[in-house]
């Protein structure tokens, strides 16, 4: 399996009693946030290298009460930026829109990568050292919050560079909302990625949330728990404020498995509402053909992933079905929040990218009793690199990477580009080894290369057109050469054409001919004035009769010279 192949998971169907009629209305003009949930991937080839998924829930009458699913918008309210935790930062984020709920008056939204209209996360490279604290933090909470009315927000992210691993991942509904009791209870689902290492669940302090109220709300109810080992939240609300809305914050830590030490931790803020009992205790059920709740599906990336999520209800009323966490790029049909009952909508989504996703898909009766089934997702990378590394010999630069398992591997294309361009550039292509798990180490060599600064990026390629890119860490260099130089012509012998490369660290005056066995010129190859740099030309002898013929540089500048003599053959 590939980084996300063996997961701690806390995802398993799980009942909660509420309803989504909480109306938002009364709310003060300037309250606008909702939920909060930011998780990171990392190159694997890069540690330094880290893509955020930042996803929020915020008034929709704050920002454009018309917007629909796929429009975009600035977040000019709570002006929210990204702070990458090095001195870094996002400018004020622009969002798109990924669901709406029209009676609660809020959409959810994910932050887009600066500069980019369609590009739904956001990437930063951070230089060595580290821990690094990444957040936004802003203002304000809906008005209308028990515990936290209008007091600002923080949602965070630790990252430590030199560890190379990937965040957990949760979701949840924007509101989760509870049936009034002694023992109320919900899962805060989770999704580890990465091998040797656990999950573990707690509240998140008053300093990490940003607030200076209580969380979790326990004063305004019983008390309240979270299981540090599954996420289960258990609440006494007999004395909460029935209708109230509640703000709450769970951390999820990475922690090593043999050490217990934290190795990332990711936060989800969200809401929860009471509601007085219900005469009909009997929550939805989720029915085939809806997957098993809690399961894995595996997918890999271009090729779609379907299928039906259906609920049903032993009362005569309707049930109202919707998702919290669809990846980017999937679609309900019918759109979510849909109602029925039975009500079904059909899951379709083509992986883009690899790595983890988690969906709550959640059924909710009339009387608010509400199940939540957790499906995740695993995108595997068809092949792990273990290491991609460069070499550069004067204006030559090979290209060394090993694989640790391939998958399905047709082959690699080998792309450049220049130093600040994002125009990349196809210069090479390497055969894949198709399935293996066991290491195996490719080459490539681009030749002739002018003085300057380029990238390099392998795009890896399946038998079914899909294809993953993975990118050099470094920088490749090349520098002015250092000494004068006239290589072999290659190939050699040749017909009817070879190369010549010759470099010169001085610009001046270059003369380079071609002679037969008796001195005679046959070819005037370069004559004129040259910068310093490194060069390649072409000889084509098809008028020439096979033979040893000699190549001759001279070079001169000032009181500087080289002259020098290789010979080659021609042989037709």
């Amino acid at each position: 399996m590939k980084n996300f192949s063996k997961f701690t998971i806390a995802l398993f169907s799980l009942v909660i009693v509420t309803m989504f009629t909480l109306g938002l209305s009364q709310e003060a003009s300037a309250s606008h946030f909702r939920y909060g949930h930011l998780t990171f991937v990392r190159d694997p080839l890069n540690c330094n290298a880290v893509t955020f998924t930042l996803t929020n829930a915020f008034r929709r009458g704050g920002y454009c009460p018309n917007c629909n699913v796929g429009d975009v918008f600035t977040e000019t309210t709570g002006a929210t930026v990204l702070f990458f935790g090095d001195g870094n930062q996002t400018p004020v984020l622009e969002y798109k829109v990924i669901a709406v709920d029209v009676a609660n008056d809020f959409l959810i939204a994910r932050a887009l990568n600066p500069g980019s209209q369609t590009d739904e996360f956001v990437t930063h490279t951070y230089a060595a050292g580290g821990p690094f604290l990444a957040e936004i933090n802003s203002s304000a909470r809906t008005g209308v919050e028990i515990n936290h009315p209008n007091e600002g927000y923080r949602v965070s992210t630790l990252i430590y560079p030199s560890d190379c691993n990937n965040s957990p991942i949760s979701s949840l509904p924007v509101i989760v909302n509870i049936i009034q009791g002694p023992a109320s209870t919900f899962v805060v689902p989770g999704l580890n990625s990465d091998p040797g290492k656990v999950l573990r669940w707690r509240y998140a302090t008053v300093a990490e949330m940003g607030v200076t109220g209580t969380n979790p709300p326990a004063a305004f109810g019983g008390p309240t728990s979270i299981d540090a080992n599954t996420g289960v939240v258990t609440w006494n609300t007999t004395s909460a404020v029935v209708g109230g809305l509640y703000s709450c914050q769970v951390i999820l830590e990475q922690r090593d498995i043999t050490t217990d030490t934290v190795k990332t931790r990711v936060a989800v803020d969200f809401l929860s509402t009471i509601l007085p009992p219900c005469p009909d205790v009997t929550a939805p059920d989720f029915v085939p053909p809806t997957p098993t709740c809690g399961s894995v599906i595996p997918g890999s990336v271009g090729t779609p992933i379907s299928f039906t999520v259906q609920a049903t209800d032993n009362s005569p009323s309707n049930v109202s079905l919707n998702a919290a966490g669809l990846p980017p790029g999937a679609t309900m049909t019918p759109a979510l929040p849909t109602t029925g009952n039975p009500v079904s909508s059909t899951f379709n989504w083509t992986p883009t990218s690899f790595g983890g996703q988690v969906v709550s898909f959640t059924a909710t009766d009339s009387c608010g009793n509400q199940t939540i089934c957790v499906i995740s997702f695993d995108v595997p990378s068809p092949v792990e690199l273990s290491s991609f590394i460069s070499v550069i010999s004067n204006n030559e630069v090979t290209l060394n990477w090993t694989t640790s398992t391939e998958t399905n591997n047709s082959r690699f294309e080998i792309e450049r580009s220049t130093l600040n361009s994002q125009d990349w550039n196809k210069i090479g292509s390497v055969q894949g080894n198709g399935n293996s798990n066991h290491p195996l180490s490719y080459s490539f060599v681009d030749r002739g290369l002018g003085i300057g600064n380029y990238n390099y990026r392998l795009k890896q390629i399946d038998f079914n057109g899909n294809f993953t890119y993975h990118n050099l860490s470094n920088e490749v260099v090349i520098g002015v050469p250092t000494k004068f130089e006239l290589s072999q012509n290659y190939p050699n012998p040749f017909n009817p054409s070879t190369k010549i490369d010759f470099e010169i660290p001085v610009s001046g005056n270059v003369n380079l001919s071609v002679f037969d066995n008796s001195g005679r010129e046959v070819s005037t190859l370069v004559n004129g004035y040259k910068n310093a740099g490194y060069y390649t030309v072409s000889f084509n002898a098809s008028n020439l009769a096979s033979g040893v013929y000699f190549y001759k540089i001279q070079y001169a500048a000032g009181d500087q010279s080289f002259n020098k003599v290789m010979k080659m053959a021609l042989l037709k």
